[in-house]
């Protein structure tokens, strides 16, 4: 459908809505709609949720078949209510651990077999970019501590750094359930966005990887290795600084920088115990992911 723009005034555009639907839902004059813009797209509705609510049900018989992708899918996937039947009373256990990490949703109906899980969340869902500058500061500071706690060879602090993590799921499950529903601001860039987040969530996962090993096995880390995390962390910062302002000539250098990341990640991984060499090989794994990250900056 389309109509014809007009100007009311000398600075006021304005269009005329389809009759028939005026009429279906008793819009009059002074009557208040609400105004969704999503990049060059405007949706016009009566009320602030234009959106079907999505339900889905599913079955989980014992607690050893409960899987965490069985509830955050559906949640990343924009659903609004999961109902959840189950035979093993353990089961309930696992989902409120999990439930845990998803933002806005909560057991909103429990009985001796079955919950429910419903999304609680209003007007948070309109706070997407400050949640995804969240999860890129966050992703930093786990960067950071991590790289204090193994220079100073604090094992006992890299606790911290799976509390962290656990904070970056949340933040990235949520923002990928956002763009599922509403997709960005920005729609043509819904896809680098979506991406974006996923690989946050993968270098936080890597982060937590190498202290957990270290932690476990106890390794003091060469100064060599300490100096790759640190020139990581740089292209970390960079990478938040290129996203909020994008620039050609320091995206050329992070490229270089990336390169020369990766060749002392190799030489490194040749010269050192084999497990110093999988800390080394986990850098050069994020160093790549980084270059993922501004492949989607734009």
């Amino acid at each position: 459908m389309k109509r014809k723009v007009n100007l009311v005034g000398q600075n006021t555009l304005t269009i005329s809505l389809p009759s028939k639907w005026a009429r279906k839902y008793d819009i009059k004059k002074g009557n208040e709609l609400e105004m969704d813009e999503r990049g060059n797209i405007i949706i016009l509705s009566t009320t602030s949720d234009t959106r079907t609510p999505k339900r889905l049900e599913i079955e989980i018989k014992r607690n050893e078949d409960f899987l965490k992708r069985f509830i955050c899918g559906p949640y990343w996937r924009g659903y609004d209510e999961i109902y959840i039947k189950f035979e093993d009373k353990e089961v309930i256990n696992s989902i409120q651990d999990n439930v845990n990490n998803l933002l806005g949703f909560e057991i909103i109906k429990q009985g001796k077999d079955f919950c429910i899980l419903g999304n609680i969340a209003g007007e948070i869902y309109k706070e997407f970019d400050s949640i995804l500058n969240r999860l890129m500061l966050v992703n930093i500071n786990q960067f950071k501590e991590l790289y204090e706690y193994l220079s100073k060879n604090e094992f006992s602090k890299l606790s911290n750094i799976l509390s962290i993590e656990q904070t970056i799921d949340r933040l990235a499950y949520f923002c990928k359930r956002i763009l599922n529903i509403n997709g960005y601001s920005e729609p043509t860039k819904t896809c680098d966005i979506y991406l974006i987040v996923s690989i946050l969530e993968a270098i936080s996962d890597n982060l937590k990887d190498i202290a957990e090993l270290v932690d476990k096995r106890k390794i003091r880390l060469h100064h060599n290795t300490l100096e790759i995390l640190k020139k990581l962390i740089e292209q970390q910062d960079d990478f938040y600084r290129l996203f909020d302002k994008y620039d050609r000539k320091s995206i050329v250098i992070f490229k270089k920088k990336r390169m020369e990341i990766v060749k002392e990640c190799i030489n490194n991984e040749d010269k050192m115990k084999k497990e110093e060499a999988i800390v080394t090989s986990i850098l050069r794994t994020i160093a790549y992911q980084q270059h993922h990250l501004i492949d989607c900056t734009f």
